[in-house]
């Protein structure tokens, strides 16, 4: 009866000892299992916040880029929408009728510079607002891939997890098997008992990031869509600001020097007013000269005898300049007592005097006509 006491106790003694070295197993299992999941939990979390600081950089990239864009045509439009202001008051005022402006200079038109100049400009600003609709493009494709390669990353920390839980499990079913204190389907049991909680956290990370990742994929293309929106805004302002400032740019030119005060017609207005002054020396000396005959018919009498000397060199016998008969307002008049002398009769005086009159009237006509070309030219 001592015998199967004593073999009953020290029975018992072995199922304690197994059962604690098998408990303390379990434990330390447990403990490791618990260990590796917070740190795998630990790397995917880095891992999204990685993802998160990534996504935010580049949305305030594009964010800030578009802005300033939009800030920048908005300033330009009101730029011009006063410029237009100015430039229509400055045309339809009374004042300022005649006075000469300077071109528009603006982004796309610079001091001194022509058509062809400001064309090169435009064409390299569509061109740059183009290459920035490109880096808006590829900044959203970067950020897809982003997302792809944070979903990869988890991917393969649950891949590693997965390996390492069915390592461990083999590990301490094997040890359990090695103690004896249970059956290999009941260490199985208890095994999964211990990692039942980490993998249900596990599942819910999974389940959590994956909705996570489809979410943050949805809002990427609802915000690309946004980026587009404001970028063909932005450059159907910026086209319709380069044709407001193409159309101010060439209406001030025809109002600057260059159009109203070229170099050619200031030598033209010398030129013509030369002519003019001319002619009205002419015509002045023509009317004296017309006075001087009048005054001399009214005098006229028949020449004394002793007056009738040798004549002067260009004039007749009377005294007359001969250039007169170019004229037509004087008949010959022979030497006196000679055969045919004749006073100058009224009828060929006031015919002369008629075409005298005529010339006058060509003259004083292409006189107010170069006067009234003139002043034209000067406005």
């Amino acid at each position: 009866m001592a015998a199967v006491q004593r073999n009953s106790l020290k029975e018992s003694r072995l199922q304690t000892r197994l059962a604690a070295r098998q408990q303390q197993l379990l434990a330390t299992f447990q403990e490791n299992v618990e260990k590796f999941s917070n740190e795998l939990h630990t790397e995917q979390q880095q891992k999204l916040e990685m993802l998160k600081q990534s996504l935010h950089d580049s949305h305030e990239n594009c964010t800030k880029m578009l802005e300033q864009e939009l800030q920048r045509a908005e300033a330009h439009r009101v730029f011009l929408q006063k410029y237009e202001g100015d430039y229509a008051q400055a045309t339809t005022s009374p004042t300022t009728e005649g006075a000469t402006m300077e071109p528009l200079i603006d982004c796309y038109h610079g001091a001194g510079e022509g058509f062809a100049e400001s064309k090169k400009r435009m064409a390299e600003e569509r061109y740059r607002l183009v290459s920035m609709a490109v880096t808006l493009r590829y900044s959203y494709q970067e950020r897809v891939e982003t997302i792809i390669g944070c979903n990869e990353g988890l991917q393969e920390c649950e891949e590693r997890c997965r390996t390492w839980l069915q390592q461990a499990l083999f590990d301490v079913i094997l040890s359990m098997a090695k103690i004896g204190y249970s059956s290999v389907s009941a260490s199985q049991v208890l095994a999964q008992r211990v990692i039942h909680s980490s993998n249900e956290s596990f599942y819910r990370t999974h389940a959590a990031y994956k909705t996570l990742l489809l979410q943050l994929q949805s809002r990427e293309l609802l915000k690309q869509r946004v980026y587009a929106r404001q970028m063909a805004l932005l450059y159907n302002n910026t086209v319709q600001n380069m044709e407001r400032s193409s159309s101010l740019w060439a209406a001030t030119l025809l109002h600057t020097d260059s159009f109203r005060r070229p170099k050619y017609r200031e030598s033209l207005l010398q030129h013509m007013g030369k002519l003019i002054a001319d002619m009205h020396r002419d015509g002045v000396e023509f009317l004296n000269n017309i006075g001087c005959i009048l005054q001399s018919l009214r005098r006229a009498r028949d020449p004394l005898p002793n007056e009738c000397g040798q004549t002067c060199g260009g004039t007749m016998h009377d005294g007359w300049p001969c250039g007169l008969l170019h004229y037509g307002l004087l008949h010959t008049i022979p030497p006196p007592g000679q055969a045919g002398a004749s006073r100058i009769t009224c009828d060929s005086f006031v015919f002369s005097f008629m075409l005298a009159s005529s010339s006058l009237r060509i003259f004083f006509f292409f006189y107010a006509l170069g006067c009234g070309i003139t002043s034209s030219l000067v406005k």
